[in-house]
């Protein structure tokens, strides 16, 4: 039996043992909003924040379905969920969307397909299922940001950065002030080994030219900006100082705290 099959004849709030199969496409990881929070803090084995993942599924028609997993349920966190899995649905619940009229479905229990196999996917834009909620928000908090489903600890950045890239420090474009600094640049000693060996006797910043081939993940912190609202803000982070030519480019860490 299909999800569309069954959808109509489900109770809300009521879980339903089901047999339906799907196909797991992608996992998003987020914080609960305080209102989902407060409908499920025991969930939240008493922490004042709540993690929840919404599960992307394909059904056997091939539609695509978003389902959170019930917050009780681990199979994420010990990694027997994972992205590109078949699995048969055991138990579901309909459920209303906090301040909204639309509804959802929770993921309450689940077990492998036997056959993956066997199962032939298709991807089909199909009709919605009547008063569902769109596919693209978040059903635990519709402002909220993803995680990384790991560790929970980090924003997920889906773009780059809008920083302009110039192909050598030669290219045509490059901005006047950044020109002057690149002509007063001497590689010999404008270097990091230099500032390393003068730094305390140096009597104005260095110009300095740096690749930056990585950046670590920022941490995040969580605190309650409003009576209805978390904030999961950077723990630190990496900042370009704007200025004259001779500011520095790199990482400046920046920390805060949950009571700021």
């Amino acid at each position: 039996m299909s999800l569309e099959e069954v959808w109509n004849g489900l109770v809300a709030e009521i879980p339903t043992t089901v047999g339906v199969v799907l196909h797991l496409s992608k996992i998003e990881s987020y914080l609960a909003n305080p209102s989902f929070y407060a409908k499920h803090k025991n969930a939240g084995k008493g922490r004042e924040y709540l993690f929840l993942s919404d599960l992307l599924f394909y059904t056997s028609t091939g539609n695509q379905v978003r389902m959170m997993l019930a917050p009780t349920n681990k199979s994420i966190a010990v990694g027997r969920l994972l992205e590109g899995n078949l699995i048969i649905a055991t138990s579901i619940t309909k459920t209303k969307a906090t301040g909204s009229d639309h509804l959802y479905l929770v993921l309450n229990d689940w077990k492998p397909h036997p056959e993956p196999g066997k199962f032939q996917l298709r991807f089909e834009n199909g009709r919605p299922l009547p008063g569902y909620m769109p596919a693209e928000t978040l059903l635990g908090n519709q402002t909220g940001n993803t995680l990384c489903r790991w560790t929970l600890s980090s924003l997920l950045e889906n773009q780059e950065p809008p920083l302009q890239r110039f192909a050598s420090l030669r290219s045509k474009g490059i901005p006047g002030h950044l020109q002057q600094a690149l002509r007063a640049l001497n590689p010999d000693m404008h270097n990091l080994k230099y500032l390393d060996r003068n730094w305390t006797s140096l009597k104005s910043p260095l110009p300095l030219v740096l690749r930056v081939l990585a950046k670590s993940k920022s941490r995040i912190i969580i605190r309650l900006i409003t009576g209805s609202q978390y904030s999961p803000s950077p723990l630190f982070w990496l900042v370009t100082e704007p200025g004259t030519a001779n500011s520095w480019f790199g990482m400046k860490p920046s920390f805060s705290s949950p009571g700021s």
